[in-house]
């Protein structure tokens, strides 16, 4: 509920922002480009049914846009930070739309919010399991035109199957639930 309100407060921030007469810089906002490359820090935080899992890793991404929408596939490997250790390797599609873009000098200043869909695998060392997950995300970038760079950050609430519905085989976790926060932090070109 947390964060169907923070999505609320965003969306009417711009909206508020757009009356007061800063509209104009977001009437031809710059449109995603064809095609672009991302990497970044991944850093995932997931509780559910008392085990709290923290891991921290690299994400890559590749992308298709057009006009105010980008869709990508994205692959990313963590290392996760408990005393039972192990490896999450996550691999997803997703759709991202460019809220607002405000002209800055030879760039911009942009919003988007995202939605993502995908399998997550985590490895321990007496187990392993595999789950769908989605999520939804909200993130700024300040892209440079040229040479043609962008740093982005991406908050994004993720939600996942319960471990007793999925592939699991060794020692399961008993979680009912696992919804988790992701971070990525990244350069894109």
């Amino acid at each position: 509920m947390r964060l169907v309100r923070l999505f609320a407060a965003f969306a009417l921030a711009s909206s508020s922002v757009g009356e007061v007469g800063i509209a104009a810089a977001d009437e031809q906002p710059h449109r995603y480009p064809g095609a672009s490359a991302t990497i970044a820090v991944v850093v995932r935080d997931d509780h559910g049914g008392g085990t709290d899992t923290s891991s921290a890793g690299m994400s890559a991404e590749l992308a298709l846009g057009g006009g105010r929408f980008q869709y990508f596939v994205e692959g990313s490997q963590s290392w996760i930070q408990t005393q039972a250790g192990g490896v999450e390797r996550r691999g997803g599609v997703g759709i991202r739309w460019l809220a607002r873009s405000f002209e800055a000098g030879d760039g911009a200043i942009e919003m988007h919010l995202e939605g993502v869909g995908g399998l997550t695998h985590v490895e321990h060392d007496t187990s392993s399991s595999t789950y769908p997950d989605v999520g939804f995300g909200v993130g700024w970038q300040v892209r440079m035109l040229e040479p043609r760079l962008a740093f982005r950050i991406t908050a994004r609430a993720m939600f996942a199957q319960t471990t007793r519905d999925v592939a699991c085989r060794g020692t399961c976790m008993t979680a009912s639930s696992v919804p988790g926060f992701v971070v990525l932090v990244g350069f894109g070109w």
